[in-house]
């Protein structure tokens, strides 16, 4: 049989091909573990071999994940890292002390495994995250830090046996497939939970905690909770106590809820001690170093440094709310403006409302199957100004902006077509 996979054109074409959840939603999924399970067996288990940190939650996630593989980079670790989604390119869900998985690993993946491809079929997540286990092992890295996709217990990550846990928040958000309480998402988050192994969680609301308690109990799991970190809200620092002394780490341009997953960082680096040594001078400094390493992130990133443009990936209630309470610390002299695109299933009409403020609103349909309309938004957000993404009349408002306070967000699908609005955009006048 004649190889599907000669080039890395042909790995493209293969995954451009597969059923995404950016755009079929559920039907991309599988709600079980079994094809990542054999499929991981057919590898020989490579995620059995990783020392991992398995990170879920509603939020901050991903962030918490680069934190992590920045500070063990700066300590002089050979650290591991798979996230989803990617914001330009598939490379970018696997990592190696922040440099991009490369196209010749990928290749070199898809042709060994290419039976295995043809008797198990995977969907689109479970086949990045099989390669990312494949790969991390391959090149042995000391620490793998892997995020969940959605959820937690039948999330394909979840063939994994960490050394560590860790559930950064927990909101209502894929209602659909989670559950629709707080309880309900929880107890699937949760289900990372292993035997024995360290829980750290970030500040959850005291149903979904409870549910964590339980659990992480029954697993006979010490749980760490970091919700009381030391925030000085005044010049934004953050104060990490060791010992008698404290150290500072400035947070800048981050939100103030990025102080709650430094926090959970060095909970983890705690926990991990024994086997992985870092010291308070590299923690601080990997945090300071996690954009230059990461310079395309969701969390709330500049854009370009002639401009006060920022893109953030808030999709859903708590987000918002975190993305909201960042802006308040803007110059009032100067309202934001904001440019908005979201998927049906995440304008919600209580997440809309709290956009409902800003005195300036575009609506970008992104043209995909899962886009919100227009007639959506407009039904909490009635002033809206509503454009297709192909529209040309975008570059046109946009250009007219370049001295304003510009905020991008609503989905992490938006990111890619920001850039390229940008790319197409008359320079700055000096």
């Amino acid at each position: 049989m004649p190889t599907l996979f000669s080039t890395f054109d042909d790995v493209w074409h293969y995954l451009d091909e597969m059923p995404k959840f950016s755009q079929k939603g559920g039907a991309a999924v599988h709600y079980s573990l079994d094809s990542v399970k054999a499929f991981c067996a057919a590898m020989d288990d490579p995620q059995k071999k990783l020392r991992a940190v398995h990170v879920a939650g509603t939020n901050g996630k991903g962030t918490t994940c680069q934190m992590l593989a920045s500070v063990y980079q700066q300590a002089g670790f050979k650290a591991g890292l798979y996230t989803s989604p990617h914001l330009n390119r598939f490379n970018e869900r696997i990592r190696i002390n922040a440099s991009m998985i490369p196209d010749e690993a990928i290749l070199q993946f898809f042709q060994q495994f290419e039976t295995t491809l043809r008797q198990i079929p995977l969907t689109y997540f479970e086949l990045s995250t099989c390669l990312g286990f494949w790969y991390l092992e391959k090149e042995k890295v000391d620490i793998a830090l892997i995020e969940t996709g959605m959820g937690g217990r039948l999330d394909a990550t979840n063939v994994l046996d960490p050394a560590a846990c860790v559930i950064t928040s927990v909101g209502l958000d894929h209602t659909d497939f989670l559950g629709e309480t707080l309880r309900e998402i929880a107890r699937e988050k949760g289900g990372i939970i292993k035997p024995n192994r360290p829980v750290i969680i970030g500040c959850l609301p005291p149903e979904a905690e409870e549910v964590i308690v339980e659990m992480a109990e029954k697993n006979h799991s010490r749980l760490i909770r970091t919700c009381r970190h030391s925030v000085l809200p005044a010049n934004s620092i953050f104060e990490l106590k060791e010992g008698d002394k404290t150290v500072t780490i400035p947070l800048g341009k981050r939100k103030k809820i990025d102080a709650v997953n430094i926090a959970v960082c060095r909970a983890v680096t705690d926990q991990l001690q024994e086997e992985l040594r870092v010291n308070s001078a590299d923690f601080c400094t990997g945090i300071e170093k996690v954009d230059e390493r990461f310079r395309e992130h969701a969390h709330f990133q500049q854009l370009d440094d002639s401009l006060e443009w920022y893109f953030d990936g808030a999709h859903n209630a708590e987000a918002i709310k975190s993305l909201l309470d960042h802006l308040n610390g803007f110059s009032a002299d100067r309202p934001p403006i904001l440019f908005l695109s979201m998927m049906k299933d995440k304008a919600k009409p209580e997440v809309l409302r709290q956009l409902s403020d800003f005195s300036t609103v575009y609506y970008i349909d992104m043209n995909l199957p899962r886009s919100a309309p227009c007639s959506q938004i407009r039904a909490e957000i009635p002033s809206v100004r509503c454009f297709s993404s192909e529209e040309k009349e975008v570059l046109t408002v946009l250009d007219q902006l370049k001295t304003e306070l510009v905020i991008f967000t609503g989905s992490f699908y938006f990111y890619s077509e920001i850039k390229k609005w940008m790319a197409s955009l008359t320079p700055s006048e000096d």
